[in-house]
């Protein structure tokens, strides 16, 4: 539940490098990386996911998690923010 809802980078790489699954799905299909493209308000968050191995191109209900990026997110521009961009093509 932490890996999956932590605004810190800290915590989530101290669960990646505890073994955490970057690419666990919730019952809903989503993974971490759905949750952190969607309401992380940092990119670390994103870079360490993607980092420790998750897939970009993973969808649910048809959608990335580049899709998921609202438009008014602090990722907007950033380097995960193109990463997640390209890794659709």
């Amino acid at each position: 539940w932490a890996a999956w809802h932590s605004q810190t980078p800290a915590v989530v790489q101290a669960l990646l490098d505890a073994g955490a699954d970057p690419n666990a799905r919730s019952e809903g299909g989503s993974t971490p990386l759905h949750w952190a493209a969607e309401h992380s308000q940092t990119p670390e968050v994103v870079q360490a996911l993607l980092d420790a191995g998750a897939d970009p191109n993973v969808r649910i209900g048809g959608k990335t998690a580049f899709d998921l990026i609202p438009d008014d997110s602090p990722l907007r521009d950033t380097d995960v923010y193109w990463q997640l961009n390209n890794a659709r093509f």
